[in-house]
C-alpha cells in the first residue's frame, strides 16, 4: 500500500470497483512472484492512480484479515505538485483526500488502518513522503 500525501498532509484513499465496494483503502495491491514489494507498490500506484511515485518505506505488518494471513509492506510518497493523476475507472470507483487523523466515516480496510497508525507514529510523516 502507498500513503500518498498532498502538500497539506492529507492522504489519498480509494474505493475499488471490486471486492468490498464500501471500503476505503490506500492504493496498492498484490506482489507478483519474485517482485520486490516496493516495485509492486510502484506498479500498483501507476495502474490505479496513473502516477509514477518516489516511494519511501514506512513499515510492514503481518496480520490476519479478509480471511487470510498477509504480510503488508507500506510506503509513503508525495503527490507530485501540479499532477492530476489518472484514476482507472475499471478498478477505482471513488477517490478522496482525507486528513489522516479524520479518515472517512465509513469502513476502512484493516491494512489501511495499519498504515494510518504508522503515519501517526512517524515523527514527521510529511517529511517521510
Amino acid at each position: 500500500m502507498v500513503a500518498v500525501l498532498d502538500e497539506a498532509g492529507r492522504v489519498l484513499l480509494i474505493r475499488h470497483t471490486y471486492g468490498d465496494r464500501t471500503r476505503w483503502d490506500f492504493p496498492g495491491g498484490w506482489v507478483q512472484g519474485g517482485e520486490p514489494a516496493i516495485e509492486a507498490a510502484r506498479r500498483e500506484a501507476l495502474e490505479e492512480i496513473g502516477l509514477e511515485l518516489d516511494l519511501r518505506p514506512l513499515g510492514a505488518v503481518d496480520a490476519d484479515w479478509d480471511f487470510k494471513h498477509e504480510h503488508l509492506e507500506f510506503f509513503t510518497a508525495r503527490f507530485p505538485p501540479g499532477a492530476t493523476g489518472r484514476f482507472d475507472p475499471v478498478e477505482i470507483a471513488e477517490v478522496g483526500w482525507f486528513d489522516p487523523a479524520e479518515p472517512p466515516p465509513v469502513r476502512l480496510g484493516q491494512g489501511s488502518i495499519a498504515v494510518l497508525r504508522a503515519l501517526a507514529a512517524a515523527e514527521y510523516p510529511q517529511d517521510r513522503a
